[in-house]
């Protein structure tokens, strides 16, 4: 498996390249109003909308001390999503039995939406499960933003 690796709040994630659409530098985001706080905004590109998701904010790692510079896109039911993020460093190439159940002491937040760890360059890397943690988001945080 292939796994597109990125940082955020210091610690180190990934998730499968299938689900990511496209990397980019963040442009302006336009404000939703009423939105959420995990919601940083929406931009439009090539002519799709794309909900700017704060993932530091989801996760509650905090984020304050840089704002995210990229966003991974992805796409879920049809829709784009780009989570913030504070780099991407790599794409991984994985054994699935390398990965390990995420240990006891993860936020169970996380780890309701984790694939599992890997030890990957000295680091803890947390691979996480897009479709559950999209669904989890809309399900929980977004839907009330309308």
């Amino acid at each position: 498996m292939q796994i597109v690796s990125f940082d955020l709040c210091g610690q180190c994630f990934g998730m499968d390249v299938g689900w990511v659409s496209d990397v980019h530098k963040l442009d302006r985001l336009t404000p939703v109003p009423k939105a959420p706080e995990i919601v940083a905004g929406v931009l439009n590109m090539r002519g799709r909308i794309v909900l700017a998701l704060n993932l530091a904010q989801y996760l509650s790692c905090g984020g304050g001390e840089k704002a995210a510079t990229l966003m991974i896109n992805v796409q879920y039911l049809n829709e784009s999503y780009g989570f913030l993020v504070d780099s991407v460093t790599d794409v991984v190439s994985l054994a699935p039995e390398q990965v390990q159940p995420c240990p006891h002491n993860v936020d169970p937040k996380l780890a309701s939406f984790a694939r599992g760890t890997v030890r990957h360059e000295g680091r803890l890397m947390t691979i996480l499960n897009v479709d559950s943690m999209l669904e989890n988001m809309l399900s929980q945080d977004l839907m009330h933003c309308a």
